[in-house]
C-alpha cells in the first residue's frame, strides 16, 4: 500500500494502506506463528477486504480501478511466509462473499 496504485494491509500495527506511508486504522494486528491472512477482491461489489484466521475483516477498499497482482512484503531478516493461492488441501481457501 506504500507505492502508487498498491493495496496494504500490514500486520505490524493492523492500519491498511493505499498510495500512502501513514496508512488509516482497519483491523487486528497479526503476525503470530500459525495466523492465516486471507486478501480477496469481490468484482460484484467492487471491494477488497481481508481475512485473519478465516475471519472476515471488514472492507478495507472500495472501486479499486486498477490491474491486481498479488505480492507479500517482508520487513526482516528471518521472516518466513507460506503462500496458498487455493492448491494446497491442508490450509483452503474457505470465505464466500455472497
Amino acid at each position: 500500500g506504500w507505492e502508487p496504485e498498491s493495496y496494504g494491509y500490514h500486520g505490524d500495527d493492523g492500519r491498511k494502506f493505499h498510495n500512502s506511508s501513514r496508512g488509516e486504522p482497519y483491523a487486528v494486528k497479526y503476525g503470530v506463528a500459525g495466523d492465516v491472512i486471507g486478501c480477496g477482491i469481490n468484482f460484484a461489489t467492487r471491494q477488497i477486504f481481508y481475512t485473519k484466521n478465516g475471519k472476515y475483516l471488514g472492507t478495507a477498499f472500495t472501486d479499486p480501478v486498477h490491474s491486481y497482482y498479488p505480492t507479500v512484503g517482508l520487513h526482516s531478516t528471518g521472516e518466513k511466509v507460506r503462500l496458498n493461492f487455493g492448491s494446497d488441501p491442508k490450509v483452503p481457501l474457505e470465505f464466500n462473499v455472497d
